[in-house]
């Protein structure tokens, strides 16, 4: 299956805000795409991760995550784990249809935006 970036981006946008960022677009721009970054450690002098109690809201560049190797909370969306919990919860709620009955645009783009996710939190 092939992907247009623009396509994926508007899902992105639409489904998932976290991956607003300009270290998710798709694809994700070299030289950020080499390798996925350590949540212990740092980049541009921020943390990978940042711990909280519960999820925030969105903050840009993180994803909120309940399940990680440092425990809950905010992931750079650079880490694997920002898109493992990401996948999961994307999974979780579903495209927002209900036997055939919504919005089907809405639908295909949680669609797309969910494989992506997966093969990100895969790589």
């Amino acid at each position: 299956m092939s992907f247009q970036p623009k396509k994926v981006n508007a899902a992105f946008a639409d489904i998932c805000p976290e991956l607003k960022s300009k270290y998710a677009v798709y694809p994700i721009p070299e030289p950020y795409n080499l390798k996925w970054l350590a949540p212990n450690s740092t980049f541009e002098k921020k943390p990978c991760f940042i711990e909280t109690a519960g999820d925030q809201g969105v903050i840009e560049d993180y994803v909120y995550c309940k399940l990680g190797p440092n425990g809950k909370g905010y992931y750079h969306v650079l880490t694997k784990m920002a898109y493992a919990n990401l996948y999961s919860r994307l999974s979780a709620e579903g495209p927002g249809t209900c036997c055939g009955f919504g919005d089907r645009k809405r639908a295909d783009k949680w669609d797309t935006a969910r494989l992506v996710v997966y093969n990100r939190s895969r790589a």
